[in-house]
């Protein structure tokens, strides 16, 4: 993953908030109420030797105390920067509303079956409507009714997102039908291992445009209309394999570490207003794995080699879905999730002969 940017208490100074606060005058920094506050001695009454002004940190309006003491505890500053709130937390506020997508538009690729399928209804559950694509309209229909069982609207656009121009139909449908965008889930992808001396230039490309282009061209479509409703959220579907190796992946693992880095670099050119994140998916109990969950031999193989000693399920990656959508992560972009179970190598190998 990359690297974090350092935040929060450090020697005696506020790191990461240049210009914010002088290394002069040792600070004493004091929570506003909210849900995370706990019992604290009270402030230094304002006077003679006690200087009380305010001074913008990160958006917000913090009570600067000159009182002759240090930098409270970090925990003191919850509820006063982030990354704990965006906004200051009201008192009686409920963290796991954050979580909420309620008046939220949602797109999603690849919805008819698997992480996709799962995706939609769990962005559903948190409240949002949701616009399905995938080459197969009765699985997406069965989703849909699913989403409409929730309360929710949903619409199908049936079509392989391959097809460019299909893409742009979808942002429209979606608009059209819905009225906004706000979140889009870049989930159709995959590749047929398959040893280096057998994989074409073209199947080479082909993984490429499937994974990384189709990505691409659906987030510039959404673009605007995300911009347009005051931001949103876009969340790119990864694989562990985009940092692992093993035999057999060229044209996969190729792709899906170029959509995690695209994830970072498109994080960079729209950022404050979009948020751009990734989730590298670990072994998932899905259609993909069929050959592997129909053979205990192999299935019980790639459970052993799974450091928390299961397959993933498909609400595994629906709940990180919901986090990087909704304002719970809105302190987060340009960020890899690795959702995995754990690994730190391929846990199955195809058994691929040396050259």
């Amino acid at each position: 993953m990359a690297d974090r940017a350092t935040q929060g208490v450090h020697d005696g100074f506020l790191v990461g908030v240049a210009g914010a606060l002088e290394a002069v005058d040792p600070l004493d920094l004091r929570p506003r109420q909210g849900v995370f506050d706990t019992a604290r001695p009270a402030a230094q009454p304002v006077g003679s030797e006690h200087e009380r002004r305010r001074i913008p940190l990160g958006g917000q309006d913090v009570q600067r105390v000159k009182n002759g003491g240090g930098l409270s505890h970090c925990s003191d500053l919850t509820g006063v920067i982030g990354p704990f709130s965006p906004e200051p937390l009201a008192s009686g506020s409920v963290l796991l509303d954050r979580f909420r997508l309620d008046g939220r538009v949602a797109l999603v690729t690849g919805a008819g079956r698997g992480i996709g399928a799962g995706s939609a209804r769990g962005l559903a559950e948190a409240g949002a409507d949701v616009a399905l694509t995938a080459r197969t309209p009765d699985q997406l229909e069965a989703v849909a009714d699913d989403i409409r069982a929730l309360g929710r609207r949903a619409i199908v656009v049936p079509g392989d997102v391959n097809d460019l121009d299909h893409l742009g139909r979808f942002v429209e449908a979606a608009v059209n039908d819905l009225g906004r965008v706000d979140v889009v889930v870049n989930n159709a992808g995959g590749s047929m291992p398959a040893a280096l001396t057998d994989t074409s230039v073209r199947s080479f490309e082909a993984a490429f445009h499937f994974n990384v282009t189709t990505a691409f061209a659906l987030t510039q479509a959404a673009l605007p209309h995300l911009l347009a409703d005051g931001g949103g959220a876009i969340i790119n579907i990864s694989s562990a394999m985009g940092r692992l190796r093993d035999r057999g992946y060229a044209a996969y693992g190729t792709a899906k570490a170029a959509l995690a880095h695209l994830t970072r670099l498109m994080a960079a050119d729209v950022a404050p207003k979009v948020r751009v994140n990734a989730i590298a998916v670990g072994s998932v109990a899905t259609s993909a794995l069929e050959i592997v969950l129909t053979n205990d031999t192999l299935r019980n193989q790639m459970v052993e080699e799974t450091p928390l000693k299961r397959l993933g399920e498909v609400e595994d990656i629906a709940l990180g879905v919901i986090y990087l959508a909704s304002d719970a992560s809105s302190f987060v972009t340009g960020k890899v999730f690795e959702i995995d179970g754990g690994i730190e190598a391929a846990n199955l190998s195809l058994g691929l002969p040396d050259l």
